[in-house]
């Protein structure tokens, strides 16, 4: 859980902190205790299978997701909403921030309980 950068080589190195001016202002880590990138996070605790399943989940839940958008009349903002998750988790939070997860959980609920109306008063017509 905590720390797997520290298994890449050099992640546990301290490095120094250069001003504009070539002067040092200080060191610190060289890698964060995680990496800002959830894929990597997760490939990093749990391993090849590991992302192969996590992989096949994620999967599985998009197409649902882009299905149950499709039928509701959502797909645009379902595409938009799966393109910008997964994009934003490669590039700067990790996989177990409890407000980023939460984030997105709660605006697929939101998507959900929408396409659900619609394609339910759409069925009703």
């Amino acid at each position: 859980g905590i720390g797997p950068s520290r298994s890449i080589p050099g992640g546990a190195e301290q490095i120094e902190f250069l001003r504009a001016d070539g002067t040092v202002d200080g060191t610190g880590e060289s890698l964060p205790l995680h990496p800002h990138n959830a894929f990597l996070q997760m490939f990093l605790e749990m391993g090849l299978v590991g992302m192969f399943l996590t992989a096949a989940v994620l999967s599985i839940v998009c197409f649902r997701f882009a299905r149950l958008m499709r039928e509701g009349g959502l797909l645009g903002p379902g595409l938009a909403f799966i393109t910008a998750a997964l994009t934003i988790s490669s590039i700067s939070f990790g996989a177990w921030q409890g407000w980023w997860v939460s984030a997105q959980l709660l605006v697929a609920a939101l998507l959900t309980g929408l396409a659900r109306a619609r394609a339910s008063r759409q069925a009703a017509l």
